[in-house]
């Protein structure tokens, strides 16, 4: 599983010159909640982001990192001049799903897959979350689950499905 790093200044000289960064890196298993919450963002968002949109950001790259500091740190610790652009690349990664340990197989038919928007990305979401609480699942269990594991599940009914030439190679 890949994961995802962001540095952050914790300490200055006395010319403001960053002399500690600390590096804190994501869990490997980030939750559908979180991807989800990632995606319903840049749905929501238009161009540039104005203040509500960088305190939503922090809010959601503090939860990316499972609390290992806080909003104050970050945004303390971030450079005025990349902050945001750094924040949105979080967002990105864990919307995207870049997180995820798919096979090559799975990879492929992912990407041949075209999703026109994040709203549409949103949609296949919500469809997914649907189907799996249709058979009495309770919604926070499934919002809980790691994304991993939904891409696993995804990635064993891909491999399931075999074609075959002939009714017959079918059934042997």
């Amino acid at each position: 599983m890949e994961t995802n790093s962001i540095d952050i200044i914790t300490k200055f000289s006395d010319d403001y010159v960053p002399i500690e960064i600390d590096t804190y890196v994501t869990r490997p298993n980030i939750s559908l909640m979180t991807v989800y919450e990632c995606v319903s963002f840049l749905t929501s968002m238009k161009d540039k982001p104005n203040t509500n949109d960088i305190q939503v950001m922090l809010d959601l790259v503090v939860r990316i990192y499972d609390d290992q500091f806080t909003k104050r740190d970050l945004m303390n610790g971030l450079s005025s001049q990349h902050g945001t652009h750094e924040l949105y690349e979080q967002i990105l990664f864990v919307a995207s799903g870049k997180n995820a340990d798919i096979d090559n197989d799975v990879k492929k038919e992912v990407e041949g897959q075209e999703v026109s928007s994040w709203q549409d990305y949103k949609s296949q979401l919500n469809d997914l979350i649907k189907d799996m609480t249709k058979d009495g699942k309770d919604i926070n269990e499934v919002l809980n689950l790691p994304f991993i594991f939904m891409m696993n599940d995804l990635q064993q009914e891909t491999k399931k499905v075999e074609r075959q030439e002939s009714m017959l190679d079918a059934f042997l």
